[in-house]
């Protein structure tokens, strides 16, 4: 999930830009996520995210929040781009649903989130054991170009390269990378691999683009390029 989304910050960020303008990033965070132990704490993380709108108090009734999906849970007629049926099918009843989110929209407390190895988790002392276990069967099973590849359904290495070359207006192949022009294109392909690509350092050094340049010198030149956009 954490790859998939930082494609789409990307392509959207690009997207932003070649319509309104601007310069640097859209998104100001990057990306998170808590794991969830089981359909109990689902439910618990549904609602207060669902009562968002009530404790910063943007509206008093969190079915009148226009940004959120909460209206439309249990009716006729709703949006495809939700999936009503699987929070539907958690809640059971629409009155379950509207008891669950007014008791958290109430609360001052926050989720009841366990940090760990793994990052954030909702779960209890023993769902963290299972969580571990889970994720350390999942980790290294496929290589993550792979992954890439079979997740989205294309290649997004070959995406960033085409559009930046379309951006910058630039053949890769014509460039020296010698020259001044060069190594400013460098880095900023550089930024694009890492942060749209989730490339690692290791990968890029084998890339002809960057053909003598040492590894080690690759984060330094990422901070630079980030520190001037930032």
């Amino acid at each position: 999930m954490a790859d998939f989304f930082k494609l789409l910050n990307g392509e959207y960020g690009i997207h932003y830009r070649r319509h309104h303008g601007g310069s640097g990033y859209v998104f100001q965070g990057r990306f998170k996520s808590t794991l969830i132990q089981d359909d109990g704490y689902l439910l618990m993380a549904i609602s207060y995210v669902l009562g968002n709108p009530v404790r910063a108090r943007l509206v008093t009734d969190f079915l009148k929040y226009p940004w959120s999906s909460a209206a439309t849970y249990f009716k006729t007629e709703g949006s495809d781009l939700i999936d009503r049926v699987f929070v539907e099918e958690l809640y059971e009843t629409e009155k379950k649903l509207h008891e669950h989110v007014r008791i958290w929209q109430e609360r001052k407390s926050e989720l009841p989130i366990i940090h760990t190895e793994l990052g954030p988790v909702l779960a209890d002392e023993t769902g963290v054991g299972v969580l571990q276990e889970r994720f350390e069967r999942r980790s290294g099973q496929e290589s993550l170009e792979r992954k890439r590849k079979d997740d989205f359904g294309f290649d997004p290495i070959a995406k960033i390269y085409q559009e930046f070359c379309a951006m910058h207006e630039v053949d890769l192949d014509q460039i020296d990378f010698d020259t001044r022009h060069g190594q400013k294109m460098r880095r900023a392909l550089l930024l694009q691999l890492k942060d749209r690509g989730g490339l690692k350092y290791r990968e890029i050094a084998k890339l002809p683009e960057f053909a003598g340049v040492e590894m080690n010198s690759l984060g330094a030149l990422y901070r630079y390029e980030k520190s001037k956009r930032s």
